[in-house]
């Protein structure tokens, strides 16, 4: 990178301070983070409906607000903007004659933009870098990607140990060139049922890991409560702040390993390595197959899957289905903005093999209200239950009348939100 006085540092889905590569970068006098609301967050898709919802942007105001105190307090400030990357960027780079630096990312949207960014500002004044990764994409190579997730963690568990991480604590960081406006806090307020009563910003998320691993020891449980629907602990509910990057994927492995070490290794503990696994294995996939993940067909080179059957996708969202344990899932998604991933997949077989429709509907749907929207995890699930991808069985069909007899037994998750109509 060129020499300068001033470094900016672009947010995206890396919204914390902690395990940061641009750290070491910040040879500078003065420094400050920006996050732009590109107007295409909320933009309205062909679907019907605008891209980002009311509870997946009130989550995220939440982690700005929090990101901007921890700015502060370290002696810098985190402006936030609406505009277009593009176009916000560059000014910014030569009002401050600034360096850049920015977390690359590979879904099409994405990419545009970073390929337009590159494209104004000169290249000796802009660090990129992978990163949201568990296992760092410079430590293995694919010839062909592995057809299955059982192929990629064979190929990468055994890379775990070397695990890459950044300074975990940072004291100061260089002082900020103004001061910008505090951003006002949430106007929606948490419904009354949600199972994610929590803040956002890395604060809160260092929070709900402790508890979850030493003071709990819920974790040791993991893999037998993982698939429940009611309250805040049969999971461990990281994904939120792993989506947006309020905490590194290599920040909760680390903690994990350190508990494992200390209190040994479980079945609860091997199972919650192995989902972070999949997380990674989706993000390599992304990485790696790009606009194929946005295609009807997927992976597959098959006809255009799928009807556009408008009353039938407003049963499937409204929670009007007729069928409980679907239509609860879906107005707990609508009121609270979180379901179980027991609740995704069942809901995400029933719109693409019950109800024959589009599968890129239902996905958008879950991008809109998501709190742990991730485009790589939305996008690869409801490929591999449509069987357009990364499923060696080709497709995934529940019954779901037998997974509400295993998993709603006595109809308590159902009786919840029955009477939790979406008007």
């Amino acid at each position: 990178m060129s020499t300068s006085t001033t470094h900016i540092h672009w947010f995206r889905n890396d919204l914390r301070v902690s395990d940061q590569p641009f750290i070491s970068e910040l040879n500078v006098q003065h420094h400050f983070g920006v996050y732009l609301i590109d107007p295409s967050l909320f933009a309205q898709l062909p679907w019907g409906f605008r891209k980002t919802g009311i509870h997946r942007a009130a989550f995220l105001r939440s982690q700005l607000s929090a990101l901007q105190t921890t700015y502060r307090k370290l002696g810098s400030d985190l402006l936030v903007l609406y505009g277009k990357p593009e176009e916000v960027l560059p000014e910014l780079v030569a009002k401050y004659n600034a360096t850049l630096s920015f977390q690359q990312e590979y879904a099409t949207e994405e990419r545009t933009v970073q390929t337009r960014i590159l494209q104004k500002i000169p290249k000796n004044r802009v660090f990129t870098y992978h990163g949201n990764f568990l296992v760092h994409p410079k430590m293995f190579s694919f010839h062909e990607f592995p057809k299955s997730f059982s192929g990629f963690r064979k190929k990468v568990e055994k890379l775990l140990p070397n695990v890459q991480r950044y300074p975990e604590i940072i004291n100061s960081l260089p002082a900020s060139t103004e001061v910008f406006q505090t951003i006002r806090p949430n106007c929606v307020s948490l419904h009354p049922k949600t199972v994610f009563p929590f803040n956002g910003g890395e604060l809160a998320a260092h929070t709900r890991l402790q508890h979850y691993l030493s003071q709990t020891r819920k974790i040791d449980h993991y893999k037998r409560t993982r698939n429940g629907l009611l309250g805040t602990d049969y999971s461990s509910k990281m994904s939120p702040w792993l989506s947006t990057g309020a905490l590194s994927v290599s920040n909760v492995y680390a903690e994990l390993y350190q508990y494992e070490q200390q209190n040994g290794a479980n079945e609860g503990t091997n199972w919650f390595v192995f989902e972070l696994l999949w997380r990674d294995y989706f993000r390599h996939a992304g990485k790696y197959y790009q606009d194929k993940l946005f295609r009807a067909s997927g992976l597959t080179n098959a006809p255009s899957p799928g009807k556009m059957d408008k009353a039938l996708f407003h049963k499937w969202a409204s929670g009007e289905t007729g069928n409980s344990f679907i239509d609860a899932n879906m107005r707990e998604l609508f009121h609270t903005g979180y379901i179980s991933n027991r609740g995704r997949q069942n809901t995400a077989s029933y719109l693409v093999h019950e109800l024959g429709l589009d599968w890129r509907w239902g996905a958008a749907w879950f991008e809109h209200h998501l709190l742990d929207y991730d485009v790589y995890s939305n996008q690869g699930n409801w490929m591999y239950i449509a069987g357009l991808g990364f499923n060696p069985k080709g497709k995934s069909v529940f019954d779901t009348h037998f997974q509400s007899q295993h998993y709603d037994p006595k109809g308590a998750y159902s009786k919840q939100w029955e009477v939790e109509r979406i008007n």
